[in-house]
């Protein structure tokens, strides 16, 4: 869970970001990043990681539904960790990826640091400033696998807070009502089938090829045949035996 849902924030589009960013690491690390005991303990290993304002206002700026409580324990959260490694201050979530690997970054291939600067532009702490869906296909990491054909979508689409889009996420529900949006869905039933091409049948072929003149194709063998319910066993190759 990114540093906003831990801190009591509202949902929103960055929250997906930060687990793509997570689940890249992980396959990478064959590992958990985070594994917090409670999520007091998985903001701290967070702290570790990435970048995290170090004061009250910083706070409040990158997360400003959260509230005065929760921004000074992370401001205080960062000043604690900074003054235990001074030289995280001057480093940053990149590098800190890189020891947390084991890695040299400059022992590594230019593979290895595109897919780090990618993980590290998905695990900010502020949410406005991670990377977009948008903007990450169009990461150096990924850019060879986007076509600008394929993309349907638009920029305006993956805003944090789209009102549009997360308006559900806002509506108070009772128990009748969800009650009624599942019963509406299950009564959905599944998608139509796709209408079936009609072809024609052998005795309109053999009609039709009458009356052109034409000889009829020759007569394949039956299923019947070929199953031996005939009183033919049916062979590998698909033709009854006589």
């Amino acid at each position: 869970r990114p540093p906003e849902l831990l801190l009591m924030a509202p949902y929103h589009h960055g929250v997906d970001m930060w687990s793509i960013g997570c689940i890249m690491a992980e396959i990478l690390l064959r590992k958990a990043v985070f594994q917090g005991r409670d999520y007091m303990h998985q903001l701290t290993l967070i702290a570790e990681v990435i970048d995290i304002p170090l004061t009250t206002e910083e706070v409040a700026t990158a997360l400003p539904k959260t509230g005065q409580e929760q921004c000074r324990y992370v401001s205080k959260l960062g000043q604690k960790l900074r003054a235990q490694d001074p030289e995280g201050v001057t480093n940053n979530t990149k590098t800190r990826l890189f020891k947390r690997f084991g890695l040299d970054p400059e022992k590594c291939s230019n593979t290895w640091n595109r897919v780090m600067d990618l993980i590290a532009k998905l695990l900010v702490f502020d949410a406005s400033r991670r990377l977009t869906a948008y903007q990450a296909l169009r990461h150096p990491y990924l850019a060879h696998l986007f076509k600008e054909a394929d993309d349907v979508a638009h920029e305006d689409l993956y805003g944090p807070d789209d009102p549009k889009t997360w308006e559900f996420d806002q509506r108070e529900l009772g128990e009748a009502d969800l009650r009624k949006l599942f019963w509406e869905e299950m009564n959905r039933g599944p998608p139509p089938e796709p209408k079936k091409v009609v072809k024609a049948s052998a005795n309109a072929s053999a009609a039709g090829a009458a009356g052109s003149g034409a000889k009829p194709p020759a007569k394949s063998a039956s299923t019947d045949d070929v199953s031996g319910k005939n009183g033919h066993a049916g062979s590998p190759d698909g033709a009854a035996k006589p």
